[in-house]
């Protein structure tokens, strides 16, 4: 309150003494002594609280006026504010709303005031709604901590395709009529349709990943597991695996690799090493075989690992069960050497009366040794240091035709292959070793027109050996059918990057007409019986060692045979 001696804003200037003067009139119409002076004090008295109780009804005019414009202001804010507001009394009637909530439900707002807000929800939500204004009417404060529903409303008289999806953040408040349930209206409906969008995504992704018949798991960029397939449970389960590992979400892929112990210590460590490469950026892709092998049971594995397309970084990493194709695998590699060694048979079949021829001219000079030593003895001629020149001479003979029975059982021998490093001039040396006398006797120059020394290749060497025998022994054949005057067969070696590359040339009657291919066709090879299935075998051995075997015409003479093998590998040996 001000001092009764100030000036209020919007009154007289009223001072004690101006109201004093204003008084001289009225007291000077009272008589003189103490008794008029009393009553002259009590006016001036009664005129101050007059004035007093002007200013408070102007105050409190003024503070009701800034109340109405508060309220109004209140009402503006209430209406045009961008977030849907509703007012829920008793029973969830709707006491209030704002014109964002009102379109929001797409009714007029004199529509929506007094209807009960659940008339506007599913039927499955009333009852929730009903129990949600209770509480924020009710008396008890804990129980006003749940102040959050999500409900699904019909807008206007749309109808269930028109459904929003409502979430109404409550508090209670002091209204005109007593305690009432405030609310805040979000429109959630694209947030719940993009986190069933992103479910059904989920879900899509977790069918696929079940349907594939390998071991899945997905990691992120860190190699943690953030999901796995239906195999993966299975076989998780089938194994004993902990219940951390079948369901492995969260788990660290490379640490549980890097953490193997035993005998798949070594394996597990390249595998985790391989798939870091392919997390890092470093490799597009990762591939590696392993053995998985149980008491009883042989086992094999491919993992592989590729990274993920788009935004999400990680990997998705695939264990295939192989093992039917690793038997697969060595059936056929078993039928191919158990054909490939038909056909040295039949080879050694062809080569018999040069073999015999060669094997005869060891053996007879042996025998002129020995000979030789037995009539030195018989006239008494036993000079140690002469003796011993004849004897080791029959050694000598000996062990060349013991060689060239050691060659004709290992190239005769049925095993599996047996891959190692060899020089390539050492195995085509055998070859033309082995086909010397069957050339001879046809009078066919076979010769070694270009070496490559040092140069090593990863073979089988019999495998091989067989490959240049039945094309060399072509190539001898023809041009001892076909009589012609230049009789010769060359083989030249190549380097040719990491490859090197074999070719057989000779000077017969050349290739047939139609497509060279058809050669290497056991159904369709015109030439003679003993030599089309060889150039199928030949073919066949040279592509499981990951060359490529094929022939040519030669436009002057004669025909060409080539083939290429991967060079072995710098620090590899036999």
């Amino acid at each position: 309150m001000q001092d009764k001696h100030e000036t209020h804003k919007g009154l007289p200037d009223l001072r004690k003494s101006e109201l004093m003067h204003r008084l001289d009139a009225v007291i000077a119409e009272m008589g003189q002594g103490p008794a008029a002076d009393a009553e002259r004090e009590l006016l001036l008295d009664l005129q101050a609280h007059q004035i007093e109780l002007e200013m408070q009804g102007r105050e409190l005019r003024e503070a009701q006026q800034g109340l109405e414009v508060s309220r109004d202001h209140y009402a503006r804010l209430f209406d045009l504010a961008p977030v849907g507001y509703v007012i829920l009394g008793k029973g969830g009637l709707i006491r209030d709303v704002n014109l964002t909530g009102a379109r929001m439900l797409k009714r007029h707002r004199q529509e929506l005031v007094g209807r009960p807000f659940a008339a506007l929800l599913q039927p499955r939500d009333m009852r929730r709604l009903l129990r949600h204004v209770d509480r924020m009417l009710g008396s008890d404060p804990a129980a006003r901590c749940d102040h959050s529903l999500v409900v699904h409303a019909r807008r206007g008289n749309g109808h269930d395709q028109d459904l929003r999806t409502l979430q109404l953040l409550s508090g209670s408040w002091s209204g005109d009529t007593g305690t009432e349930c405030l609310s805040a209206i979000i429109d959630i409906t694209a947030q719940e349709q993009a986190q069933r969008g992103q479910q059904l995504s989920d879900q899509l992704r977790q069918a696929v990943l079940d349907a594939l018949p390998a071991q899945i798991a997905v990691v992120d960029a860190d190699g943690k597991i953030v999901a796995v397939n239906r195999v993966w449970r299975c076989f998780a389960e089938e194994n004993g695996a902990a219940a951390e590992v079948r369901d492995a979400l969260g788990l660290d892929y490379l640490a549980a690799c890097r953490g193997a112990g035993g005998s798949d210590a070594v394996e597990a460590g390249l595998i985790a090493d391989g798939i870091a490469s392919v997390l890092s950026g470093q490799s597009d892709h990762f591939l590696r075989e392993y053995p998985g092998h149980a008491p009883g049971r042989e086992r094999w594995y491919a993992v592989t690992a590729a990274p993920l397309q788009g935004a999400t970084e990680g990997a998705v990493i695939a264990h295939l069960d192989i093992s039917e194709q690793k038997r697969a695998e060595r059936d056929s590699r078993q039928a191919r050497e158990a054909v490939a060694q038909a056909a040295r048979v039949n080879a050694v079949g062809i080569l018999a009366s040069s073999l015999v021829h060669e094997l005869t001219q060891p053996l007879t000079a042996a025998s002129f040794f020995s000979s030789t030593a037995a009539a030195m003895m018989a006239v008494g001629k036993t000079e140690p240091a002469e003796l011993s020149r004849v004897l080791d001479g029959v050694d000598a003979q000996i062990m060349r035709a013991t060689t060239i029975i050691r060659r004709l059982r290992d190239f005769l021998r049925r095993r599996e292959m047996e891959m190692k490093t060899v020089e390539i001039d050492r195995v085509v040396g055998e070859a033309l070793g082995l086909l010397h006398w069957f050339a001879t006797d046809r009078g066919v120059d076979i010769k070694l027109a270009q070496p490559a020394p040092g140069l090593t290749v990863q073979v089988d060497p019999i495998q091989l050996e067989q490959v240049l025998i039945n094309l060399i022994c072509n190539s001898i054949v023809a041009i001892d059918n076909a009589h012609e005057q230049h009789r010769e067969v060359a083989v030249a070696i190549d380097a040719r990057r990491d490859q090197i590359e074999v070719t057989v040339s000779d000077s017969g009657p050349g290739l047939p007409a139609e497509s060279p291919d058809h050669l290497f066709n056991i159904f369709s090879s015109r030439r003679d019986a003993h030599l089309g299935m060889g150039l199928a075998i030949s073919r066949d051995i040279v592509e499981a060692h990951g060359g490529k075997l094929w022939a040519e015409r030669e436009p002057d003479e004669g025909a060409v045979f080539h083939f290429r093998l991967p060079l072995a590998a710098q620090g590899t040996s036999a």
